[in-house]
């Protein structure tokens, strides 16, 4: 993958004052991860004004856009927010889950919402805060043997791990702080669906699920689904042990694991789902958190696709050369991830996650 790495951006190799300060020794003319991609990639010498605006900016809290009527139609002018308890004026991006927030407290949006929060609507838009997308993942953990290093003694913050893991990274730049944890990763198309068998078995799902309302980008996901040579899901490993239990509900306990041994995760994200969720103000008050509602699996082929793809798991773990680093009876994590082959068992394991 290292040729497809560099040709999708251009570094720029900074001085040997900066290179040393950022411990980028290693970056040199003849070592370049990029050098004729599309993307410039920059490493500043100094702070200047134009990043502490940037900064700034990200520590500012939306309030909501100043809207001109005075041409007979409703105009955005600009974005009202508030920077250490300063009133500013000031154009933003919001993101994902504060754009419907900052339009919402405008007075954008659904019209019922905006008057059950006492906000004045000023364009009745019932499309704001709503067909909210997001990533579903799960996988399972499999022990493996003595041999095998693996990030978990970092997890666990095993005095003596972290003590090697500095001093390798000090010495030389090498050892696990030197890598990133995931570095495996495998785009794929659904591989129940390659037979013709599991072609009729798609169709049946594509015409008894149909999204209520059917847009470009539900189109475009069936259209995945459908072909043999797009990847609706992506599949990555890492050596630590993943904890796919019931407290699972963050990033940060996701990795906090209550395993002594050590472990490899096998897991999978689903690329595009036809669940939609949303995202909706609870209040009129820039201060409160949006509601995000995700509605994972509302779409009963969201969560068929994903337990074929987690059914497969223990197909990779069982093959060479994989089976051969896992110890003997292949000990999984979590213990409810022992299903079997069947579909149904596959669903309810991942509804559970």
């Amino acid at each position: 993958m290292e040729p497809y790495y560099k040709k999708c951006h251009t570094v720029e190799i900074p001085n040997d004052e900066l290179r040393k300060e950022l411990g980028l020794n290693y970056l040199t003319s003849s070592n370049n991860p990029g050098s004729d991609g599309p993307i410039q990639t920059l490493y500043p010498p100094k702070t200047d004004a134009v990043r502490k605006a940037w900064v700034d900016t990200f520590n500012a809290l939306n309030q909501w856009v100043i809207i001109d009527k005075e041409s007979g139609e409703a105009v955005a002018k600009a974005v009202q927010v508030t920077i250490k308890g300063v009133e500013h004026e000031i154009i933003v991006a919001a993101g994902a889950l504060n754009s419907p927030k900052t339009l919402e407290l405008s007075g954008i949006g659904d019209a019922e919402l905006l008057r059950s929060l006492e906000i004045d609507v000023n364009v009745e838009n019932s499309n704001v805060g709503e067909n909210f997308q997001d990533h579903t993942s799960s996988g399972m953990s499999f022990e493996v043997i003595d041999e095998i290093q693996t990030l978990d003694p970092l997890n666990r913050q095993e005095p003596e791990a972290i003590a090697a893991a500095v001093s390798a990274y000090q010495t030389d730049k090498t050892g696990p702080f030197a890598g990133a944890a995931i570095s495996s990763f495998a785009y794929m198309p659904v591989p129940d669906f390659q037979t013709p068998k599991g072609k009729a078995e798609l169709e049946n799902l594509l015409l008894t699920n149909r999204p209520e309302k059917e847009n470009v980008t539900s189109e475009f996901a069936r259209s995945v689904l459908s072909s043999a040579d797009k990847s609706s899901a992506c599949y990555f490993v890492y050596a630590a042990h993943g904890n796919f239990g019931s407290d699972a509900s963050s990033a940060k306990n996701v990795t906090l694991s209550h395993e002594t041994s050590n472990f490899l995760t096998i897991a999978c994200e689903l690329g595009y789902q036809l669940s939609r969720g949303s995202v909706h103000i609870q209040s009129s008050s820039a201060s409160d958190s949006p509601i995000i509602d995700p509605k994972y699996f509302s779409n009963p082929i969201d969560l068929d696709i994903h337990a074929r793809f987690i059914r497969c798991i223990q197909n990779i773990a069982a093959t060479e050369p994989m089976a051969s680093i896992l110890k003997p009876g292949r000990h999984i994590s979590p213990g409810f991830a022992a299903f079997g082959t069947e579909l149904e068992a596959a669903k309810d394991y991942v509804r559970k996650l």
